[in-house]
C-alpha cells in the first residue's frame, strides 16, 4: 500500500512539473509567426506588418513570400494556398511581377513607391513554389487569375515557370561586364536604375540569396543565372574589401553599419564600374540607417556556406577588420541591450551564428542552442507573453522572421 502511495505521489509530481514547464515544438514556432496573418475571405490571407511610416499596420509583399517558404518547411499546404491567393489577388501587377506594398486602404496609386516590386518578394516566391511542386506534386489548385479577375485552375510548376520569366526579363540588368540582381524591376520610373548613360543603378546587396539564386539557376537552365550569382560574388568581395579601408580610414563618411545594405553602382566615361556607397554624396539616403538591415547579407551568403566563395568572402571581411571574435565583425554601432531591433535579438544571434558555421568554429554551438525551441531566449522573445516578446509581436516582424530561419538553418532544415 504504501508502495502504492508513493508511487501515486510520484507521478502527480511529475504532472504537476510538467504543467509549470511548457514544452514548445515546432508548430507551436509557426503558430506563433503566424500571428501576423489576416484573413481576408476563406481563400486568401495577407500577412501585415508594423509600418513605421504610417504608424500602423500595412502588408508587403516581403513577407508574404517568407510566409510561403515558412509554409512548405512547416507542411502546410491550406495556409500556402492562402498566401498564394492573397499575392496572386491584392499585390499582382500587369508584368507578372508583386507590389512591394498596400497600405491601410489597399490600393496604393500606380505611381506611388508602394507600386514597384521588392525582387525578394519574387526570389522566396519563386522558391517556395518550387518546393511546393515538390512536396505536394501533381496537384491542381484554384487559384485566383488577375487577367480573368476570377478563381482558376493552376499547379505549382505552371505559376513558377511564368514567374521566372518575369523576373529575369526584368531583375536582371547589365552594367559594364556584370549580370545584376535589381532589387526592382528595371523599367520603374527613375529607380533602380538612377541614369542610363552612362549607367547609374542602385543595388540591394540584401537581396543577394545565393543559395536561392541557385536554387533557381539549377531549375532554369536557360537562363543565366549562374553569371548574376558569379559576378554577385566579385561585386561582394570588392564591396567588402573597398568597404572596410574605406570605413577604417580618416575620411568622413555617414554610414555607421559594419556593412552597406544599399549601394550605389556606376559607369565611368571609360566604360569601367566604380562602386560608389559610402561617401557622403546626393544619394546618401541608400546608405544611411543600414545597421538593421545590413545582418541579411552574411545571414544570405551563409545560407550558401558550402560554396567556398562564400567561406573566403567572410574570412576576407574578418582579416580586413581584425576583430577579436567573428561574430562581432558584423554587430552595428547601435549596439544597444534595449533595442530589440538591434544585434542583441535573435535574428542577430541567427546571423552571427551563421557566420561561425560556415568558418566552423565550433562556438557556433552556443548559438545553436540559444535558437533551440526551449531556450531562455526563445522562451523570453518569441513564445512568452512577457512586454518584450508583445513588443516583438506587435513591431518587429522581421526579428521573428530571421529567428525561424535561424532556427531552420541550425537544424539542416534549410
Amino acid at each position: 500500500m504504501r508502495r502504492t502511495s508513493k508511487t501515486i505521489f510520484i507521478i502527480f509530481l511529475q504532472l504537476f512539473l510538467i504543467s509549470f514547464s511548457q514544452v514548445y515544438d515546432e508548430k507551436t514556432l509557426f503558430e506563433n509567426w503566424k500571428q501576423y496573418t489576416k484573413p481576408l475571405t476563406i481563400s486568401e490571407s495577407i500577412v501585415t506588418i508594423w509600418d513605421y511610416g504610417h504608424n500602423d499596420y500595412s502588408a508587403f509583399s516581403e513577407a508574404m513570400g517568407h510566409a510561403l517558404i515558412f509554409s512548405v518547411y512547416f507542411n502546410d499546404q491550406t495556409y500556402f494556398n492562402s498566401i498564394l491567393n492573397g499575392l496572386e489577388k491584392y499585390f499582382k501587377k500587369d508584368n507578372g511581377l508583386y507590389r512591394w506594398m498596400l497600405s491601410s486602404d489597399g490600393f496604393p496609386p500606380p505611381d506611388t513607391e508602394q507600386h514597384k516590386s521588392a525582387s525578394e518578394t519574387e526570389l522566396n516566391v519563386l522558391v517556395a513554389l518550387l518546393k511546393a511542386s515538390k512536396k505536394w506534386p501533381n496537384q491542381d489548385i484554384q487559384i485566383w487569375d488577375t487577367q480573368l479577375n476570377g478563381y482558376t485552375t493552376n499547379n505549382y510548376n505552371r505559376i513558377a515557370d511564368r514567374l521566372e520569366e518575369n523576373m529575369w526579363n526584368n531583375f536582371v540588368y547589365t552594367i559594364d561586364k556584370y549580370s545584376i540582381f535589381l532589387p526592382a524591376e528595371k523599367n520603374y520610373k527613375d529607380w533602380p536604375i538612377l541614369n542610363k548613360q552612362p549607367k547609374k543603378i542602385a543595388l540591394a546587396l540584401t537581396y543577394y540569396n545565393m543559395a536561392y539564386l541557385k536554387f533557381i539557376a539549377s531549375n532554369y537552365p536557360n537562363h543565366n543565372w549562374k553569371k548574376v550569382i558569379d559576378d554577385g560574388y566579385i561585386l561582394l568581395n570588392q564591396i567588402l574589401k573597398d568597404y572596410t579601408s574605406y570605413l577604417f580610414s580618416d575620411e568622413p563618411t555617414t554610414v555607421n553599419a559594419p556593412l552597406p545594405a544599399w549601394i550605389i553602382i556606376e559607369e565611368t566615361s571609360n566604360g569601367s564600374t566604380l562602386v560608389n556607397y559610402f561617401k557622403n554624396t546626393q544619394d546618401s539616403w541608400l546608405v544611411k540607417n543600414n545597421e538593421f538591415d545590413s545582418y541579411r547579407i552574411p545571414f544570405y551568403v551563409g545560407m550558401d556556406g558550402k560554396d567556398h566563395r562564400a567561406l573566403n568572402l567572410f574570412k576576407r571581411y574578418l582579416s580586413i577588420t581584425n576583430v577579436t571574435k567573428p561574430e562581432d565583425a558584423f554587430v552595428g554601432a547601435g549596439n544597444n541591450p534595449q533595442d530589440l531591433r538591434g544585434w542583441n535579438s535573435l535574428d542577430a544571434i541567427a546571423s552571427q551564428g551563421l557566420v561561425l558555421k560556415t568558418l566552423n568554429d565550433p562556438r557556433y554551438n552556443s548559438f545553436k542552442e540559444r535558437l533551440s525551441l526551449n531556450s531562455k531566449d526563445m522562451q523570453t522573445y518569441f513564445f512568452s507573453s512577457s512586454p518584450i516578446a508583445k513588443d516583438i509581436s506587435k513591431k518587429y516582424y522581421y526579428n521573428k522572421t530571421f529567428v525561424i530561419y535561424g532556427y531552420l538553418m541550425f537544424n539542416n532544415k534549410l
